[in-house]
């Protein structure tokens, strides 16, 4: 984008991460939520011993909560830390936060407030989300393979299940993910790959499925 003319552009949510941008002119441009390579979107995570919290919480939840503490990182740019690959971050807040491009495979976020989360070409695979709540959620292009985002068993006869309400999911890659009795209300699906993905008693109403690879309508209400 070197020499561009942007004034006044519309670049709200837009990825210029890696962007050649020298000379460029964005004068009046919209750049509210933009990710760009040398600001953070929200609390830079440079400012916090996010390394230390991270601990305290993983060691929060393998205790039972007789040690560590649970963290909160709502509205903080995590994409300095690379990865939280494998992780164990139940009951994580994190609402609004950026993971744009994180490494989180095989992140436990089991019952995670992650509403309104940019996670948008993150690595998700295997991730177990169930009962996450990620309404507004943008995961635009990320891999959600073998992700589980099915229901969490609170007790014998409670469940809660995933809340995808209005989530941006255009172009994720759910191959393989259990999704059963996720609510998908709103959601956009668009060009979603679902490929054996278990969608059985999913709610998507109301959902954009236009494009979408694998998706077994028939299984949605199924008992």
């Amino acid at each position: 984008l070197s020499g561009a003319d942007l004034s006044g552009a519309d670049l709200s949510d837009a990825i210029l991460v890696g962007v050649k941008a020298a000379l460029w002119r964005t004068d009046g441009a919209n750049m509210d939520g933009a990710l760009v390579d040398d600001r953070p979107a929200g609390e830079p995570v440079s400012e916090m011993p996010a390394a230390e919290m991270l601990r305290e919480h993983a060691q929060w939840c393998e205790t039972g909560g007789t040690a560590g503490q649970p963290s909160v990182f709502d509205g903080v740019d995590l994409r300095p830390l690379e990865s939280i690959r494998g992780l164990n971050l139940t009951a994580l807040s994190a609402k609004a936060a950026v993971f744009y491009g994180l490494d989180m495979e095989g992140v436990q976020l089991q019952g995670a407030q992650l509403e309104g989360a940019d996670l948008r070409s993150a690595n998700l695979r295997r991730a177990d989300l169930r009962g996450a709540r990620l309404t507004r959620a943008r995961l635009n292009g990320a891999d959600l393979r073998e992700a589980q985002l099915g229901p969490l068993m609170l007790t014998a006869d409670r469940l809660m299940p995933a809340d995808l309400s209005g989530a941006n999911l255009r172009g994720a890659d759910l191959t393989g993910a259990d999704m059963r009795r996720a609510v998908l209300i709103d959601a956009d699906l668009s060009r979603a790959i679902l490929h054996g993905a278990q969608t059985r008693q999913a709610d998507f109403t109301g959902a954009q499925t236009g494009g979408a690879r694998g998706l077994d309508l028939s299984d949605l209400n199924a008992g």
